[in-house]
């Protein structure tokens, strides 16, 4: 008997390792594909870093899309609503398609090293942490997601509390035969390491010479595999994980892409993808991406295009969701992360964003268009201080855990003292505030306000939901950081050695 029971699982076992290796390879095929369709010409080493977190959001998108709208939520009706989106693409893009940019030795070294990396990502090399929030969010709602085929009152607080882009992407071991997307996020975990050190060689390689491009790069990726708020929180099977990475993506890529001198089409739809994923990630994912569209308001995008590429998809996908849940389902459960109020705060503030858009931006006197982004910032600072006027002691409660969590190390390790200290280090002339410096503080003020707004008091520990979202910025904060050892690098040079 024990030698069959152990056959068993071992056979089991293997088909989930099968299966789910196939799952990723096909949505990796299929984010090549996307970009492939975009781009119409020898995909760069970015396209290729951007394939597999598109295709991902594409899955995620489809299936939420399907959710708000009533329409039966299975695996077939995902792959259908992606290969839409697949054929529409390629319509809108038809003059560029070139099947050399898709079948060429680069690609097929990429697919290789995908086959590679995959396996080692669903080996379980590499470890994960599970809590009971995850199996509870991103195994037991997903199972029920699948079995439902669609949401209803039945699911109740997994529909106000849960993150449901990521748990539409927990449903794919339940679609396609394994058990839990732990390969699926160890292989994104891979991926952005590839993102960080892309993001600091292209950053670094304009200001400094070829070796100490290459030496900061290292140094980068270095920092960041031991800064301990990282790897816990990317081992962690968690929506934070995906949150965290997927923020750091779309507010490099913008501004990479603002620095060309026309704007492309293809470089739009990227960021709308990622953006529109990232505002379904968690419950006040939308609320993080209306402030990150603000951010990138800094760059030189056009008006038009901030509205009908960023903040339209994510105010349609919004207003349907919350539509379903709060109009056409009957919730029963008391306690809500998101509520009837909160959801019309919510949808108000993304049509105030549009309205700011097209309506106002870039026809202010110079001055203040000039000084965007800290009038950004104080228009943070002064929400805060409404609602400290209004709820004082539930606002510093809250204020003081965020700190507490930094400085008593829950999950933060010698991070903030370590980004303090480099800070100290870097020549004072050299320090300019930049986008990324905004992007950082903005994110930092609307985490509080998102705290306050959960309704119950964060506390002390690192499971604290307040502190990991917190955590989401570590490597946004760390990229600013590079950014000004980098410029400090590049004055200290020219000062020097002229």
């Amino acid at each position: 008997m024990q030698q069959f029971i152990d056959s068993y699982i071992a056979t089991l076992s293997g088909q989930f390792f099968i299966n789910q290796v196939i799952t990723i390879l096909l949505l990796v095929i299929y984010g090549v594909v996307f970009v492939g369709i975009i781009r119409g010409k020898s995909l760069s080493i970015a396209d290729y870093i951007l394939a597999y977190p598109l295709s991902l959001l594409a899955y995620s998108i489809s299936g939420y899309f399907l959710l708000s709208a009533g329409i039966k939520f299975n695996k077939y009706s995902v792959i259908i609503t992606m290969a839409l989106f697949l054929i529409i693409t390629a319509v809108f893009f038809r003059k560029r398609i070139n099947i050399k940019s898709l079948i060429n030795k680069n690609t097929l070294i990429y697919i290789a090293l995908a086959v590679i990396l995959t396996l080692v990502s669903v080996s379980g090399i590499v470890p994960v942490s599970a809590t009971n929030d995850s199996m509870y969010f991103f195994s037991e709602y997903p199972r029920a997601l699948v079995h439902y085929e669609k949401i209803g009152s039945i699911l109740d607080n997994f529909l106000t509390d849960a993150s449901q882009g990521i748990a539409i992407i927990a449903t794919l071991p339940f679609f396609y035969g394994f058990d839990e997307i732990f390969g699926v996020q160890t292989l994104l975990n891979i991926n952005f390491l590839a993102f960080f050190a892309y993001a600091v060689q292209s950053y670094a390689s304009t200001r400094l010479d070829k070796k100490n491009t290459y030496v900061i790069t290292f140094v980068s990726i270095v920092m960041l595999v031991t800064s301990m708020p990282f790897v816990l929180m990317s081992r962690w099977f968690m929506a934070n994980a995906f949150f965290m990475e997927y923020m750091a993506v779309i507010l490099y890529f913008a501004y990479e892409f603002s620095l060309k001198e026309e704007t492309d089409r293809a470089d739009l739809l990227v960021l709308a993808v990622l953006i529109t994923g990232l505002s379904i990630m968690r419950m006040e994912g939308a609320l993080n991406a209306g402030v990150l569209i603000l951010s990138i308001m800094m760059l030189k995008f056009k008006s038009k295009d901030i509205a009908l590429y960023f903040l339209s998809p994510v105010l349609i996908l919004q207003s349907l969701y919350l539509y379903r849940i709060f109009i056409k389902i009957t919730l029963h459960t008391k306690i809500q992360f998101m509520t009837k109020e909160k959801a019309v705060v919510l949808i108000a503030f993304l049509i105030i964003i549009m309205l700011y858009a097209l309506l106002i931006r870039n026809r202010l006197p110079e001055k203040l268009e000039k000084n965007y982004g800290y009038l950004l910032v104080l228009s943070l600072i002064a929400v805060n201080l409404v609602i400290l006027v209004y709820d004082r002691s539930g606002y510093i409660i809250n204020l003081k855990a965020f700190i507490f969590n930094m400085l008593k190390n829950s999950g933060w390790g010698l991070f903030v003292p370590f980004v303090i200290g480099v800070f100290i280090l870097i020549p004072k002339k050299s320090i300019k505030i930049n986008y990324f410096d905004i992007s950082v503080v903005c994110y930092i003020l609307i985490t509080i306000i998102a705290g306050w707004a959960r309704g119950d008091n964060l506390y002390e520990s690192f499971g604290d939901s307040g502190n990991r979202i917190m955590i989401q910025a570590v490597p946004v904060i760390l990229f600013a950081l590079i950014v000004k050892v980098t410029e400090g690098l590049k004055y200290w040079k020219e000062e020097n050695l002229g």
